[in-house]
């Protein structure tokens, strides 16, 4: 089964969470592309600059684990 949509002008996601950050902003743009094909994959929106501070965390963690100072 195929679907068509016509094709319609939104008022813009990013004026609705006008106190969001602007990597966030962006994040969700790229995860809301309707096609599939241009859409940013799981794996890319992980390495997206809005989860920076989670992944240094992680490495933090982990190398407090094995005993290394960073």
């Amino acid at each position: 089964m195929e679907l068509n949509f016509t094709p319609t002008e939104g008022t813009g996601l990013v004026k609705l969470i006008p106190h969001a950050s602007e990597e966030v902003k962006d994040l969700i743009v790229k995860l809301l592309i309707y096609n599939p094909d241009n859409r940013i994959t799981a794996s890319q929106a992980l390495k997206h600059a809005w989860f920076r501070d989670i992944r240094e965390q992680d490495q933090q963690l982990k190398a407090g684990a094995q005993g290394i100072t960073t």
